[in-house]
This record gives C-alpha cells, sequence and structure tokens, in this order.
C-alpha cells in the first residue's frame, strides 16, 4: 500500500531465510507430495510472471504463495475456503504472550501456544481458531495456498497432500 509496507516486506523475506528454509524443509518431510506440487506452482509462477522471477532472489525457501504477518489478531472458529482441500497450512508464533491457546473444536482439542512455537494443519479441512491470548504481544506469521492460484497455473484437481485422494472442488 506504502512505499515503506513495500520495502518492509522485501526486508522480512531478506531476514527471514532461516525462517523459510525450517518451514519448507518441514513441509518436505511430512508431506512431499504437497511440497512438490507446491513447488511445481511456483515454477509457473515463475514462468508466468515476471514480478514472481524478479521476487525469486528474496524467495529462496518458501514454496507457499501466500505468508502473512499477523499482529495481536484473535479469530473465531473457522475454515480457510480458499485453501485447497488436504492442504497444510503453517503459523509460527512470537511475541511476549504467555497464555495462548489454539483451538481445534472438531477434535475436542485445545493446544497450548508460545513463542517460537509452529504448528502445522489442515486450515480448509479443520475448523480453527485462537481465541484471546491474555497479556502480551502475539505475532504470526501465516504460510498458506489458495485454490485459485492452483486453478490459474493449469493444477486445479490435483492432490494437495500425499494422505488425500485427488478431487475437484
Amino acid at each position: 500500500k506504502t512505499a515503506k509496507a513495500y520495502r518492509g516486506a522485501f526486508t522480512f523475506l531478506e531476514e527471514s531465510q532461516q525462517l523459510l528454509a525450517y518451514t519448507d524443509s518441514i513441509l518436505r518431510t511430512i508431506d512431499p507430495l504437497q511440497h512438490e506440487q507446491l513447488s511445481t506452482l511456483w515454477q509457473r509462477r515463475k514462468d508466468k510472471y515476471a514480478d514472481q522471477r524478479a521476487f525469486q532472489h528474496v524467495n529462496r525457501h518458501l514454496v507457499w504463495e501466500n505468508c502473512e504477518v499477523v499482529y495481536n489478531r484473535w479469530s473465531p472458529p473457522h475454515f480457510d475456503s480458499g485453501d485447497p482441500h488436504w492442504a497444510w497450512a503453517c503459523i509460527s508464533y512470537y511475541g511476549t504472550f504467555e497464555d495462548a491457546w489454539f483451538d481445534f473444536p472438531q477434535l475436542g482439542l485445545r493446544v497450548r501456544i508460545r513463542p517460537g512455537d509452529v504448528v502445522y494443519f489442515r486450515a480448509r479441512d479443520l475448523v480453527h481458531a485462537v481465541p484471546n491470548w491474555g497479556d502480551g504481544e502475539r505475532y504470526f506469521v501465516i504460510f498458506f495456498t489458495h485454490e485459485a492460484a492452483w486453478a490459474d497455473l493449469g493444477m486445479r484437481g490435483q492432490c494437495a497432500s500425499s494422505k488425500a485422494e485427488c478431487m475437484d472442488t
């Protein structure tokens, strides 16, 4: 939206290579098929869009097409309906908060989160929520992909995970 925000995004990516490499290696380990398909998606974006080629030098380890930094936000129970079915999303937490929880109502599960935690889950297929976290600041980085990008690049209907059957949505 502004030159300062634009430059800040590039600075963040440049300074976050260790986090990006870490999240990439976890995804490659837990779901090689989704990692391979996201890598193919990334290659197709670079082939189709000049801005993606220009962006490549600061994006060496980010296979997800989306990376969002969020500050002090809670979220009610929801699905991420724009994500492909069975696709992984990743959230990495930071800040000074001490008492925060990640809720998965379908599973009857409440997971305590602390600064430095990383959570992988299937955001379209699993209801999730993060209620108020009490004192301190909480910010997090979310990595995810949107089904629209897969469709735009001719990959609609492919499995987003080696743990699921392929389906058209």
